[in-house]
């Protein structure tokens, strides 16, 4: 369906199904693992081995490809296990020599690996298209190849970049920018007003307007039933390739560096910044107005009040550094 929203151009096709939510069920071979590796493997065994599936080591069949990362005295399971083409660390290759009748894929990070070849072969394809319960507002820029699911509304003058995945009643508000190859699980909202109020001289409580906006980098994940507010004035910023869990909610003017992760039901209070490549484990509450540094590790149910510096580990209640009493 081609249509004008607004002013806007919008080229996309609406449905009333999905496109694109099959499984590949072809059959793959040792080969084709060494090809999505690029060649960073050594084989054991034979190369002609094939698989149809993948499964957990203990719950596989000999057409499934598995994968063990599993401490070395665990081995037993990759001697029992039925698979026939099993990805494993490169360490144990000397404890091999006792399991016939299999091929192994020895990488440096099997768990890694296994989810590379799993992508590769394994994952549904991407959906497209608008469904035709999805409410789009006026003056929106929306790439022709996402999709956005059932019941989602999308505000006013809202951009999606291309290959973006908008899943079932999720709320986009106004004047929101999400960048290409982004996933927003079902239920979440982006860009509601901040939690922002002053108390006057009565003492009543008075509203601080939320017109500022939510920018969504690229490649970046966001769970189900997470909320994200839009800034006060300027923009709350997710980073390139960020992963937010379910039930995550993050406050006005925070900005998240690239490559972090935020798990589930952690809280960022407004106006925090937190730098590139920085673990919020489930449950942690970050306090308003403080920064996160680089690389640092937020433990789970911590409560931190002060800022965080660079490469450090922080737990506890209220949080305080690894080692510190």
């Amino acid at each position: 369906m081609d249509s004008e929203m607004g002013g806007i151009h919008i080229s996309s096709q609406v449905l009333t199904r999905p496109r694109g939510m099959s499984v590949s069920t072809q059959v793959h071979d040792v080969d084709d693992v060494i090809e999505i590796l690029s060649g960073r493997c050594e084989i054991i065994g034979d190369h002609g081995r094939r698989f149809d599936k993948v499964r957990p080591i203990g719950e596989a069949d000999d057409l499934s490809l598995t994968f063990f990362a599993l401490p070395p005295e665990r081995i037993s399971l990759v001697e029992t296990t039925r698979s026939r083409v099993i990805i494993l660390q490169a360490e144990l290759r000397s404890m091999l020599d006792r399991i016939p009748d299999k091929t192994f894929v020895l990488v440096d990070n099997a768990r890694l690996s296994f989810a590379r070849v799993m992508r590769a072969f394994f994952s549904p394809e991407r959906k497209r298209g608008i469904h035709a319960s999805a409410i789009i507002g006026e003056g929106c820029d929306i790439s022709p190849d996402v999709y956005i699911g059932p019941l989602a509304t999308i505000g006013d003058r809202v951009r999606i970049g291309e290959r973006s995945v908008i899943e079932a009643g999720v709320h986009i508000y106004d004047d929101s920018i999400i960048g290409k190859n982004v996933t927003i699980h079902a239920g979440a909202v982006i860009g509601m007003d901040g939690f922002s109020h002053i108390r006057n001289e009565e003492g009543k409580i008075e509203k601080v307007p939320q017109i500022g906006k939510v920018i969504i980098e690229d490649d970046v994940e966001i769970g189900s039933n997470a909320c994200i507010a839009r800034a006060t004035m300027t923009e709350t910023v997710i980073g390139q390739n960020v992963k937010i869990d379910n039930l995550v909610h993050v406050a006005h003017n925070v900005v998240v560096g690239e490559d972090s992760l935020i798990i589930a039901e952690a809280m960022i209070g407004g106006n925090v910044r937190i730098g590139e490549r920085s673990w919020i484990a489930p449950c942690a509450c970050i306090r308003d107005n403080i920064t996160i540094g680089k690389d640092v590790m937020v433990g789970m149910g911590a409560v931190v009040t002060k800022s965080v510096n660079d490469g450090e580990t922080v737990f506890g209640v209220p949080a305080k550094p690894k080692g510190r009493k």
